[in-house]
Order: C-alpha cells, then sequence, then structure tokens
C-alpha cells in the first residue's frame, strides 16, 4: 500500500488514498457523518431547490446517489473527520457539480459548476442525515429481524 503524503487539513479528492475516519469498508463511526438517507437544498439563482441522497461515509470516502429537480445523480467524494471538511461531486448524466463544504449541523457550504476550467454557476448548499428516514429503515430491520427468528 502507498504511503498516503496528503495534508490532513485538507479534504482528499475522490480516487486518491483513504484518510482518517472510519475503517475502509466499514461505516463511519463519527456521529457528524451517518450513512443513510440525506435531504437537504441548494441556492441557485435566488430559487432554493430540495434534493435527497443515499450516502455511504466510510474511511474518508462519500458514496452514494441521489435526485433533485434537475435528474438523478451519483455522489461521489471525501471527509475529514479531523477538520470536518467535506468535499463530494454531483455526477449527472452530461456535468458534475463540485461541492465543499464543513460538518457541524449536518453538511454546509458551496457548490460551484465548472465550464472549460471557468465557474459557470455557484451558490450555497446544506444538507443533513434524514432521522425520519433512518428510524424508519431501523425499525423496518428490527421487524424483519424478528420475523426471521419465529
Amino acid at each position: 500500500m502507498s504511503e498516503d503524503t496528503h495534508d490532513p487539513g485538507e479534504p482528499h479528492e475522490p480516487g486518491t488514498d483513504a484518510q482518517p475516519g472510519g475503517t475502509d469498508g466499514f461505516p463511519e463511526s463519527d456521529p457528524r457523518f451517518p450513512s443513510g438517507p440525506w435531504v437537504g437544498f441548494y441556492q441557485q439563482g435566488g430559487v432554493q431547490s430540495r434534493q435527497r441522497m443515499r450516502l455511504r461515509f466510510s474511511g474518508g470516502r462519500i458514496e452514494g446517489d441521489g435526485r433533485d429537480p434537475v435528474d438523478g445523480f451519483a455522489v461521489a467524494g471525501t471527509y475529514n473527520v479531523e477538520t470536518a471538511r467535506c468535499s463530494l461531486v454531483k455526477r449527472y448524466r452530461d456535468y458534475e457539480v463540485e461541492y465543499n463544504g464543513s460538518a457541524g449541523d449536518g453538511i454546509g457550504g458551496v457548490w460551484r459548476i465548472m465550464y472549460h476550467e471557468m465557474i459557470a454557476d455557484t451558490g450555497s448548499f446544506h444538507i443533513w442525515p434524514d432521522l425520519v428516514a433512518m428510524d424508519e429503515g431501523l425499525r423496518e430491520q428490527a421487524q424483519a429481524s424478528q420475523h426471521d427468528t419465529r
């Protein structure tokens, strides 16, 4: 395995070595980064649009998918439990949106769309764990477990 020489104060770029924050292959234990359903919004041109995501946090990496008024998208990125910094990319069929932010009350920050190495559009965002959906998922798992043991 190669040695990770990345500055621990900065989020990793997707596809680089993992960083502190969970054990590769296992969900993150830091409560700021729960795997599961997330909800939130992004601001663009004075309009606030809702988004839903299913995110998995493990070993400094973020993976998932989601949907917003534009379309469905894939999510890939990184997070750092020491600095609380997060960097992710929403990949639509035809373009990508970069998200950079910090974890605290959910994850909030700035998104941007790049076009020929120039910023084509930018705005703010805020996402947080969908605790209601997570609770429903846990209840369904418990019920299925009870049913399997009968």
